[in-house]
Order: structure tokens, then C-alpha cells, then sequence
């Protein structure tokens, strides 16, 4: 390896590839910034005996934890082990929370430094930063009128089959309710067991949750207040408001409770949406409607929470897919096993402030929707946080019809009875991008005897080195998994939805699927070729559209070709390396990269690359002082890629 020649004396720190250097200005940062001085992190199962549920006891930890002066470390869920939720429908599944704290410190400090201190500890599976999510709406005037959404879902037809059930609740994990509103009073979930009296009847740790619990400000009156602008106000009646009582307006749960679930504190800031998530799943809320989020920050935190929620305890998470007419991903609505739903208007055409894009699962009304405000009031709005509680109250009335199915059925069964808008005027452009369609709940109710077919998971190769160059030939595989009944033979074909990828096979048939049952086109696989002009990490998206005699539906896709940087998975440690001065991950944050991985361990590297000092200069592409990301001091001048059966020098 060859560094440039330099004429004055400098230091290397690490070691990477140095292609090129420049003293370029840091590009300003649009990330969220973290909560400053807090953190999450979660132990490795091996130092359980080390934890409290004030403290970690391990000597590294200990030492670094005097040393940046944290104030206090306890555990997030102490009494959360892996067999909570035994009872439940996926105990092959179930998460650990157990080993999960929250980190505070005094010292002047950022977030992302005391992460990768923590991390180099060896001692957790991760370290980091707590963001504070955004609410996804600005309210406008107070307006009367119609709820167009229940001839758009069918709910008059659908409630002719199932009004729901008192039993089933919908956790609204928001800025809190209007405890008293004439339309939201007779449809909350109340504790019956826990009455307000000061004790704590049901031993569950909350003294007198008898109507849900105020997160945000640990205590037991979950009522919205102004900081918080009463978005829960207006989110809580959409899915929840009383239904046939002669008021206001009818919520889409009909018959199915509410439980409050105020995530604000008294300065409105959302400081506890993920632990909402435990609270509601730990009640007993079959659903947990969730209208606020993260751009672009996936957290493995929040990963965690949501696999406990599903898997530990069979709650349904639903979640507003974004306001910022993009498809970057948004949280928790973009983590896995989460039902994300983009916002449409009364046409069908997608509402032009809503996100999109292969993360979406499926659309619902979500433009000037009318619901309830604080005050016995009732206005109207704009926003995926709104579409999101139409679609939670529906999937609370399907979970009352089909108590037997768990929540990948029920999502699946959402997702393969929604109305087809791609091809509506003005959806053009969002082919593939808005989930499966828009939501129908009469569908939903009425067809389940069909196959509910989704894509579980593609897999790619180009027969050599796997490194996606431009004009290669990759060979796609798509596997399928069927949630309900049985289906015919499945005819697949994929379509190209990139200048950059032609397609010389893109059909293949393969047999039925059994209810569960799972199949792929491994013997005929899609045949690909990337063009010789196709840009440095470029995203080829793709189409794949299946069907039988009875059922068709569609899932995008995407392989990411001619990387700058490349993936070593051989013996047992597995990282990257790339072209710009970085190592484990080409990006910040932990994106693009497998970081530092030993046998099946979790990634061990926060983040390392290559630093130059040269006469009272650093170059390199590290963190910059405090939270405002990253230098980019290098860049690639020629693709780094690997060469299989060459020597290294």
C-alpha cells in the first residue's frame, strides 16, 4: 500500500486506502439532532451478571463511565426477559429488553463520541444516540363537514359484518386526549382494576393507570396539553371516536377501545414514543397506532421495541410512513414488522405532502380529514399521522373478526384486499411506491379466503465475485410467502424501473403455495444486466409483480450496484473497506457497510477511518466537533473492487 508523497512530516492514524486528499468545507448535516447528554445502549448477554438496574459492573465500562462523568445508567425494561409474551403466537421470536439502559452524562461530550467509547468497550451490542421523533402536521382552521374516508374504505358495508369488539384496544401513542370530548369519553379504555385512588390495585407498577398514562411525564393523566399542539386529540378520534352515539363524528374502530398513551413531555417533546410501544403491548392493546417518527435514523433500539411488541406480545404496530414527499426512510414506520401507511385524498391521488416508496405497506385517507379537537371540538387536517389511525381502527375491527390470526396475517391480509391507485391520474409517478393500494375494510372482512401472498426476501448474485460491477449479468431470486389460503400456480415477472438495468429474463412460474407455505424461482431465476454507464452506487429498482388465477399484487425492490466499497466476509471476521478514507462503513452513521463483524457476533465498530495530520491540519472523513456531522477531507478517484484469485502485495 502507497500513500502520496508529501513534503512536510505527517502522522497516520489507522489504516485505510488513501487515494486523494483535499481540505474541502464539511457539508452541513440535515439529520435529527440527538437529545444532548442521553443515550441508549444494550449489554451483551454475556455480562449479565454485571448488570443492576442502576449499573453495569464490567471494569471497562466502569472506568469510562467515571471518566466522562455520567450521572446515571439504569434500565429502560428491567423485568422485560426473553420469555415475556411467552403465551403468545411467535415464541420462537421473543426479545430481550432486560439488558437495555439509558445513559446520562455531564461532560461536554457529544452523543456520537461517547457512543463509539462505549462501543469499543466490547461489552454492548450497541451504543446510541436518543433522537426526539416529529409530530407529521401542522393543523389548520376548525372546518365542519363529511368524512369522506368511509365510502372510500366501505365501513357502512364492512360494519354490516363486524362493528368490532370492547375487548380489542388500540394503543394511541401521542401528545395525549381530551379525556372529557363528548365523542372520545365512552370509547377509552378504562382500568377497572386500578381505580383512582392512590394504590396501585393491579400491581402492575403504575398507580392509577385508569385511563391509559401519561409516558412523557410519568404520571397518570394522559391529557393533552398545549405544547403539545393536541395532535393526539385529533389522531385518538380518527380510530377511536364513539361510533353510532348520536355525536361528532365515527371513529373507524367502531366498537374496539382506545388506550391514551401521552409520549410529550411538559415542553411538548417527544421523549417517550418507543417505551409507549412496551406500555401498550404489555396492556394488552392489539394494535398500537404510532403518528410520529425519525427521518433517515434507524435504531436498533427502536428494532428492538418493535420486534417485543410483535413477537413477545402479538401487537399489531402501525405507523405514519412521513410528510416530506420522499422516499427516504422514515421511523419506526421503515423497521420491519411495522404496518407504514402513506396519506391519499379523497381521489385516491396521493396527498402531495406524503412520503413513499418501497417501505410503504399501503395508502389511506389522510388530506383534509375531519376529526375531533381539544375543547369538545372538531376540525380538519392534513398528514400520514392521519391516515395512520384510519388504518389502526380497521386493523383493531379485522383483529375482532379473526381473533386466530396473528399480525403477519393480519397485515398481509390489509395489504392483499386494498384498492389498486397506482395507475389513478397523478399516481403515475409513484408506481410501486405507495404500498399495495389504498386501504378497503369491507375487502378485508370479506376475502379472506384468498391467498395473501408478499414478498419475503430477494436474493442476488452475478455468479463470481458479487461485487455488482457495470456490465455484469445478475441472476435475481424472489421468494415468496403465502399468510392465508392456499394458491394456484404463482406467475411472476419483474419490471425495470432503472436506465441502468436491462432485463433479458424477467419471468419465471413456480408452484402453489400452501397457507405458510413458502416458495421462490431459485431454479429460473430473473436474468439482469447492469449497463456499462451505470454511476458509482447506483440503486437499480425493480417491480415484481405475482399472481395466480384469483390474486394478483406487486412489491418493489432494489440491488445496489458498482458500490464504493466493498464487503471481506472470509474466515471469521467480516468488514469493509473502501475508497474514501473510511473503514467498516462507507457513510456516517453506520450506514453502507457491515462495520466489524467476529464469526455471528453483532457489529463491533461504532466508526474508524484513516486521519492525516500534516503542519497543524487533519485530514480525514471523521466526526466533526459537535453534532454536525461528518469531514469528507477525501475522495475516491478509482473504484475499489476486489480481484478473485489475485495476490495481495
Amino acid at each position: 500500500m502507497r500513500l502520496l508523497q508529501m513534503n512536510k512530516l505527517f502522522t497516520v492514524i489507522g489504516c485505510l486506502f488513501l487515494y486523494t486528499q483535499t481540505m474541502a468545507d464539511k457539508p452541513k448535516s440535515n439529520k435529527p439532532e440527538p437529545i444532548s447528554g442521553v443515550l441508549i445502549m444494550k449489554v451483551k448477554p454475556e455480562f449479565r451478571s454485571s448488570c443492576s438496574e442502576m449499573r453495569v459492573t464490567g471494569h471497562a465500562l466502569d472506568a469510562l463511565f467515571n471518566r466522562i462523568g455520567v450521572q446515571r445508567s439504569s434500565k429502560v425494561f428491567p423485568d422485560k426477559f426473553p420469555e415475556s409474551g411467552a403465551s403468545k403466537k411467535t415464541p420462537d421470536k421473543r426479545v430481550d429488553l432486560s439488558l437495555i439502559y439509558e445513559v446520562t452524562w455531564s461532560a461536554s461530550l457529544s452523543a456520537e463520541n461517547v457512543c463509539g467509547q462505549i462501543m469499543a468497550t466490547g461489552m454492548v451490542e450497541y451504543a446510541e444516540p436518543r433522537y426526539l421523533p416529529q409530530l407529521l402536521y401542522t393543523p389548520n382552521d376548525p372546518a365542519l363537514g363529511g368524512q369522506y374516508e368511509h365510502p372510500l374504505l366501505k365501513s357502512f358495508d364492512a360494519w354490516n359484518i363486524s362493528v368490532g369488539d370492547t375487548n380489542v384496544v388500540v394503543g394511541i401513542s401521542d401528545t395525549g386526549v381530551d379525556i372529557d370530548h363528548e365523542d372520545l369519553v365512552g370509547n377509552i379504555r378504562y382500568n377497572y382494576n386500578d381505580p383512582i385512588n392512590g394504590v396501585d390495585d393491579d400491581g402492575d407498577g403504575y398507580t392509577d393507570n385508569f385511563r391509559g398514562w401519561d409516558l412523557g411525564e410519568n404520571d397518570n393523566d394522559p391529557s393533552s396539553n398545549e405544547a403539545g399542539k393536541h395532535h393526539g386529540v385529533f389522531v385518538s378520534g380518527l380510530a377511536g371516536a364513539t361510533t353510532d352515539n348520536g355525536l361528532g363524528m365515527a371513529g373507524t374502530g367502531f366498537r374496539c377501545k382506545f388506550l391514551p398513551l401521552k409520549i410529550s413531555d411538559k415542553n411538548g417533546g417527544l421523549t417517550r414514543g418507543f417505551e409507549s410501544i412496551v406500555y401498550a403491548a404489555d396492556h394488552g392493546c392489539a394494535v398500537i397506532n404510532c403518528s410520529w417518527g425519525i427521518k433517515g435514523i434507524k435504531s436498533q433500539y427502536g428494532q428492538d421495541i418493535i420486534n417485543y411488541a410483535v413477537f413477545n406480545e402479538d401487537a399489531l404496530v402501525v405507523a405514519a410512513a412521513g410528510n416530506d414527499n420522499d422516499a427516504i426512510p422514515f421511523y419506526p414506520a421503515s423497521f420491519d414488522n411495522v404496518l407504514s401507511v402513506a396519506a391519499t385524498g379523497p381521489q385516491d391521488v396521493k396527498w402531495g405532502g406524503s412520503s413513499y416508496g418501497p417501505k410503504v405497506d399501503l395508502s389511506a385517507p389522510g388530506e383534509q380529514v375531519y376529526s375531533t379537537w381539544n375543547g369538545n371540538g372538531y376540525i380538519r387536517s392534513s398528514g400520514t399521522s392521519f391516515s395512520s389511525p384510519i388504518t389502526a381502527g380497521c386493523a383493531g375491527v379485522l383483529r375482532s373478526y379473526f381473533p386466530e390470526l396473528d399480525v403477519a396475517q393480519v397485515t398481509a391480509l390489509l395489504k392483499s384486499t386494498t384498492d389498486f391507485i397506482d395507475t389513478i391520474s397523478g399516481n403515475e409517478a409513484y408506481a410501486g411506491y405507495l404500498g399495495t393500494g389504498r386501504l378497503n375494510l369491507y375487502r378485508a372482512l370479506t376475502e379472506s379466503g384468498g391467498p395473501a401472498i408478499e414478498l419475503d426476501k430477494v436474493s442476488v448474485t452475478d455468479m463470481y465475485e458479487d461485487q455488482f460491477q457495470p456490465g455484469d449479468t445478475l441472476y435475481i431470486v424472489a421468494s415468496l410467502h403465502n399468510y392465508m389460503a392456499p394458491s394456484d400456480s404463482i406467475h411472476m415477472r419483474i419490471a425495470s424501473l432503472s436506465p441502468f438495468a436491462s432485463l433479458l429474463d424477467s419471468t419465471a412460474v413456480i408452484a402453489g403455495l400452501n397457507t405458510l407455505g413458502t416458495g421462490s424461482n431459485n431454479a429460473d431465476p430473473f436474468v439482469v444486466v447492469i449497463s456499462p454507464s451505470a454511476p458509482s452506487n447506483s440503486v437499480l429498482d425493480f417491480m415484481l409483480t405475482y399472481s395466480d388465477t384469483m390474486y394478483e399484487s406487486q412489491s418493489p425492490f432494489s440491488v445496489n450496484v458498482n458500490q464504493d466499497y466493498v464487503d471481506i466476509t472470509i474466515n471469521r471476521v467480516h468488514t469493509s473497506v473502501n475508497g474514501n478514507g473510511n473503514l467498516g462503513f462507507s457513510l456516517p452513521d453506520q450506514q453502507n457497510g457491515l462495520g466489524v463483524i467476529v464469526d455471528q457476533s453483532p457489529n463491533l465498530l461504532y466508526e474508524a477511518g484513516l486521519m492525516i495530520a500534516a503542519n497543524g491540519y487533519v485530514s480525514d472523513n471523521r466526526m466533526n466537533t459537535g453534532n454536525n456531522g461528518n469531514e469528507s477531507d477525501f475522495y475516491n478517484v478509482t473504484p475499489i473492487k476486489v480481484i478473485p484469485s489475485a495476490t495481495a502485495d
